[in-house]
């Protein structure tokens, strides 16, 4: 939910509240390409209805608003009330790996790509929908080859092996 202010106004990005739709979705615009992407934040209505992130919407429940928070980025320097400079937020995120006992190497955009990544992990293919890339293969640094993968990838040869085995058809009759 972080975005970092632009002295110039060149670079728009970050995550705003009225963006925000509580129980709907969440508009974050994206600083590479200034696209805004949309993420539900619930999936069906009703009782039939999956909170797809309950602790960011907690944590947005519990985070103040100030009274023209229009179009105030939802994060902001706790200190000043307005959106990150970058230098703070680099020293704020060093405090925070450092007691997290995280590597040094880690950086900011870390959380993003691990975020992407675990996209990747769990079988989709096309993730720009949320990660705001116009190119898929740009996407695809975010499909790591990984065991739990090759276990999916063997299974589904399997599940396939047994159908031919039984005689079921495939493609068009």
């Amino acid at each position: 939910m972080f975005g970092f202010g632009d002295p110039d106004k060149k670079v728009v990005r970050g995550f705003y509240w009225e963006d925000y739709q509580p129980g709907e979705q969440v508009a974050v615009i994206q600083s590479r390409t200034g696209k805004a992407i949309t993420l539900p934040l619930v999936d069906g209505k009703g009782a039939d209805a999956v909170e797809l992130y309950p602790e960011l919407e907690a944590e947005l429940a519990r985070t103040p608003r100030t009274e023209d928070a229009e179009r105030e980025m939802i994060v902001r320097d706790e200190r000043t009330g307005k959106a990150y400079g970058i230098d703070y937020m680099q020293k704020l995120h060093k405090r925070i790996r450092t007691k997290a006992g995280l590597p040094k190497d880690l950086r900011f955009t870390s959380f993003r790509h691990g975020g992407l990544t675990e996209l990747g992990d769990s079988g989709e293919v096309d993730i720009r929908a949320v990660s705001g890339h116009t190119e898929i293969k740009t996407t695809k640094i975010y499909d790591k080859a990984n065991r739990e993968k090759a276990l999916r990838i063997a299974r589904a040869r399997r599940e396939h092996i047994e159908r031919v085995l039984n005689g079921e058809k495939f493609g068009a009759e």
